[in-house]
């Protein structure tokens, strides 16, 4: 009953209504139009009970309640079809191609059984058309075929060998929209089985994208550059290269603007949301918040792609400091309990809040009430820390930013002894969990760390740290990390070199008096 009810609440929102208007394919006397008041109406609590009410409606037994649900679940499916075929300002390329393919299948019915050339010669010409209009590749290729073996009846010799090089040449754009296809199909295959990739798959992606690259300017069709786009602006971010993603998707929404025909507000928003996360790696602001404002036009926030886009929103706000701008966000995640699939995406927004609250200091209390949070009815720190337990997190990145998130705290609130162990903790965790793989992601968590930690061999002193880590220091902030969906920016909440800034301006305006542990062998 979860899929009927998924399917109601989808033709709610697309009708805009508060209860959809059930159109004629359902009436009273239909035992799948009882079926389903019946779960709208929260009648029944499980499959049980709705097989025996609608076997009580039926002579049959109970025996005719799986068809019964079928039934219903193919009318429902029916009814989002045609509304979506209606909504034709979001996708005016996705109504065309399905129309174009009807007309094509139309037109080959009426060539394989004989009937008058003339008729499904026209269909063919006008079919052409809309696939020219709105790149339809395929159709193209069909309608071509057509027109051939039409010509080549009439013994038209010359337009006969017209549609024959048309063939040709539109085959092989399908070809190349194809390979443009796998390579992205392969790459999502990759992040899907292992998040961190190894450099052996990226150079073969990155090969597979340069040996494409050529034939993109050639053959500009939709599918192509929206692939080769997307595709190579990823291997770009994989590597580290966000300003050559960032040119990659400005091409791909410059594309969309030049191309109306062949665009969608859907497309548009995944292009401003790229353009967004590149924004936030290069730390240009102002452009991230152009592009945010952007694409706050072509579509809502209320599903998992609205939601990971407002993920990006916050940091981008943290990251640029803009705390008060980030809890509106914050107070906005609190409320999308729906959008919450898994417990990693609460722990990642409870650490987003945890940083905001640190960072708004006095001011909190105005923006977020300490009764708004995703942990409780009261916002409590410490429980927020003992909830998460950083040996537990290890595979999941989370332990990173705890650990940092427990150094800035215990700096604000003046607990040194307790910083010195933490410090101390975090280059044994340097040594236990960082350099056990090969991969460059915790590089800069790794500077960071030492950093931390030849501050606490150096018993605090500005002067003293300051000269020992300026190479590190230049290391870190030189060195970009790959872009991993759900590593990177759980790793750095906030910006390293910003927790490093905020560590030694606090090194300089304060004297630290602990009496640091013995030093730990740096790595």
């Amino acid at each position: 009953m979860d899929v009927i009810r998924e399917l109601y609440s989808l033709i709610k929102k697309l009708m805009g209504r508060k209860s959809p208007f059930l159109p004629v394919i359902f009436q009273e006397k239909y035992l799948y139009t009882k079926l389903l008041n019946g779960v709208v109406e929260g009648k029944y609590q499980n499959e049980n009970e709705a097989e025996i009410d609608i076997a009580s409606y039926n002579d049959a037994g109970s025996q005719s309640y799986p068809k019964t649900k079928q039934r219903l679940i193919e009318k429902l499916l029916s009814l989002v079809c045609t509304l979506n075929l209606d909504n034709t300002t979001y996708s005016l390329y996705l109504v065309n191609h399905f129309h174009a393919k009807r007309e094509l299948f139309v037109a080959e019915v009426m060539q394989w059984f004989g009937l008058p050339n003339a008729m499904y010669y026209i269909i063919t010409r006008r079919t052409l058309k809309k696939a020219k209009k709105y790149d339809l590749t395929d159709v193209k290729l069909g309608c071509y075929k057509l027109l051939r073996n039409y010509e080549s009846k009439h013994g038209t010799i010359t337009k006969c060998e017209k549609y024959t090089q048309k063939v040709h040449d539109t085959l092989a754009i399908l070809h190349l929209e194809s390979r443009v296809e796998n390579v992205r199909s392969r790459l999502n295959a990759h992040l899907a089985k292992q998040v961190v990739l190894d450099d052996e798959i990226i150079k073969q992606l990155d090969e597979q994208i340069a040996w494409i690259k050529g034939d993109v300017t050639r053959y500009p069709t939709r599918t192509v550059v929206i692939n080769y786009c997307i595709s190579a602006g990823r291997v770009h971010r994989l590597k580290g290269e966000f300003s050559e993603a960032y040119t990659l998707y400005q091409q791909y929404l410059t594309f969309l603007n030049d191309n109306p025909a062949l665009a969608n507000d859907a497309r548009r928003a995944e292009a401003c949301y790229y353009l967004v996360r590149c924004c936030l790696l290069m730390r240009d602001f102002d452009n991230g918040f152009r592009y945010a404002k952007l694409r706050s036009q072509y579509q809502d926030t209320g599903n998992m792609n609205g939601f990971a886009f407002m993920e990006t929103y916050c940091l981008l706000c943290i990251h640029s400091k803009q705390y008060v701008k980030s809890a509106e966000i914050f107070r906005w995640a609190k409320n999308q309990k729906n959008l919450y699939k898994d417990d990693r995406i609460v722990e990642k927004w409870g650490i987003y809040e945890a940083y905001i609250r640190l960072f708004l200091a006095d001011k909190e209390s105005a923006v977020i009430p300490r009764s708004v949070t995703i942990y409780g009815d009261n916002f409590n720190v410490h429980r927020l820390l003992n909830e998460i337990d950083v040996t537990r997190q290890d595979r999941r990145g989370i332990n990173v930013t705890v650990l940092i998130f427990q150094v800035l705290y215990l700096l604000k609130e003046q607990k040194y002894v307790a910083l010195d162990e933490r410090i101390q903790y975090m280059q044994e965790y340097v040594s236990k969990v960082m350099r056990s793989g090969t991969s460059l992601i915790y590089f800069r968590t790794e500077c960071f760390f030492r950093m931390l930690n030849i501050a606490r061999e150096n018993q605090y002193s500005f002067d003293k740290t300051q000269r020992a880590t300026a190479e590190l220091f230049r290391k870190m902030t030189a060195f970009r990390s790959p872009d991993i969906f759900d590593r990177l920016f759980v790793e750095e909440v906030i910006p390293h070199e910003q927790s490093w800034q905020i560590f030694m301006d606090t090194l300089q305006h304060e004297i630290i008096s602990v009496n640091p542990a013995e030093p730990v062998k740096t790595v």
